[in-house]
């Protein structure tokens, strides 16, 4: 089963995007901050990273940053309101601009882990 672990500061954020994401085979678990999610991470890799950008302590893409120098073939989705700064610094970065769409964020998610059609 693919792992992914979804990084935002915003718990409702993260309860939402885990409810999208529940109807497809996965195992999620959830980080309140980069820091959290770098020791996830570490802890035992995830296939895909969904993270937000903006985050007290580190930012989403330190974090990714950090993150790819260990995996570099990492999977990754920046989801932000605005397009975030740096964003053209890290290769096979997917950005999705909030308000989300569940469908895009299923389809994508989906294509990135050669996961199939989706009912969506």
């Amino acid at each position: 089963m693919k792992r992914v672990l979804i990084v935002d500061d915003n718990e409702r954020v993260r309860k939402v995007l885990h409810q999208i994401l529940r109807r497809l085979p996965l195992e999620i678990q959830e980080a309140r901050d980069g820091e959290q999610g770098l020791t996830l991470f570490f802890q035992s890799p995830f296939d895909l990273i969904i993270t937000d950008y903006r985050m007290p302590k580190m930012d989403g893409l330190a974090m990714l940053k950090q993150c790819r120098q260990r995996f570099p073939e990492l999977l990754c989705i920046v989801i932000s309101g605005e397009h975030p700064e740096g964003m053209d610094q890290i290769e096979k970065v997917h950005f999705l601009q909030k308000p989300l769409n569940a469908g895009v964020l299923v389809r994508l998610v989906t294509h990135l882990l050669n996961m199939g059609k989706t009912q969506w």
